[in-house]
């Protein structure tokens, strides 16, 4: 309910985060054939996402991925794990 709040304003609660993006990322992708491509399997979009998050934590251990922004880390954490995810699907 506090979202639907704040969504009807306009506020935005995450500013430069991955979640953000990621969320900014899905609703572009709709009406597109990687939209129906991901809801023909239930759970797709979540297990790219959660490979996502994964690559980013790995990243944080590696100091030369601090000077990329997060957008750009984000998005390409999301394009690896979407290769992989569907890699494993077919």
């Amino acid at each position: 309910a506090q979202r639907d709040v704040l969504e009807a304003l306009s506020f935005t609660v995450a500013g430069n985060c991955p979640a953000a993006y990621m969320e900014e990322i899905y609703h572009s992708l709709e009406g597109s054939a990687l939209e129906q491509l991901m809801l023909i399997e239930d759970g797709l979009w979540k297990s790219v996402q959660d490979e996502a998050f994964k690559r980013l934590f790995d990243a944080l251990y590696d100091t030369d991925v601090l000077q990329f922004p997060v957008s750009l880390l984000t998005v390409a954490s999301l394009f690896e794990a979407l290769i992989d995810a569907m890699a494993e699907k077919y």
